[in-house]
């Protein structure tokens, strides 16, 4: 979980020291205004940082909005942020459940020169109650947060999708939410995504769960007779009318 941390400055302080591990350094960044953002991409940026996720989408702050739904603060905080460097700028991004939003802010995404959509965070303001102590189960908002996990798959596949057919590769798509398989990864690339990132399942199995999931798909994918992952990235099938129309009846 990230809200409890020491800062932005001192986890700079950090980067150096991660550099010599030869892998790329990713700031992710979520501020109070647009100027929050700036500052810590600058900061960021002096230390060596080498890509930023701004987070437009975190739902657990208390008396802070999720900044992803309002598209006229997301799109000054972009362009903004893209002026001030030539790195790449990933955006995660909340949960859009209506196809319009959609195209909102995949047309902002588009103009900003946006790197990457990371979709989607978690599903916000959920409530899960212990019913033996009549009591929520979780903290800071009294008990609602962001729903994560796999519970949240077809949410994140069905954003995926969509901003897939929207932003016509002109943004790359990190998939997330509920990927515990290869073949939840196989999904997500079939629906247009072009990395996956993986949270609860290595929360809860740790780094080992990286070679199971990947070896998982290189299962799946050998059986399907798929060579690379662009044989099938974005080639979701629609189900067709014969097939349809008799589900129905």
């Amino acid at each position: 979980m990230g809200l409890p941390n020491p800062g932005y400055k001192e986890l700079a302080e950090m980067i150096p020291k991660l550099k010599q591990y030869n892998k790329p350094i990713i700031a992710s960044i979520s501020g109070f205004s647009k100027q929050d953002y700036l500052e810590m991409i600058k900061e960021f940026d002096s230390k060596g940082a080498d890509i930023f996720e701004l987070n437009l989408s975190c739902p657990n702050v208390v008396g802070k909005p999720q900044a992803g739904y309002n598209f006229e603060y997301s799109k000054d905080v972009l362009e903004s942020a893209r002026k001030l460097t030539n790195k790449p700028i990933a955006v995660k991004l909340p949960p859009y459940l209506d196809q319009v939003h959609q195209k909102q802010i995949a047309d902002i995404l588009i103009d900003a020169k946006i790197d990457f959509a990371v979709l989607i965070n978690s599903l916000g303001n959920c409530l899960v109650i212990d019913p033996d102590k009549e009591e929520a189960v979780i903290k800071p908002k009294k008990g609602l947060g962001g729903l994560g996990g796999d519970i949240i798959k077809p949410v994140a596949l069905g954003n995926v999708f969509g901003f897939y057919q929207l932003l016509n590769n002109k943004v790359k798509i990190i998939g997330c939410g509920g990927i515990t398989t290869g073949t939840d990864v196989f999904e997500f690339i079939l629906a247009g995504a072009d990395m996956v990132q993986i949270a609860t399942t290595y929360a809860k199995e740790g780094a080992g769960s990286f070679n199971r999931i990947s070896k998982e798909l290189q299962d799946l994918m050998q059986k399907k007779g798929y060579k690379s992952l662009d044989d099938f990235r974005g080639k979701l099938k629609e189900k067709s009318d014969e097939e349809y129309n008799f589900n129905v009846k």
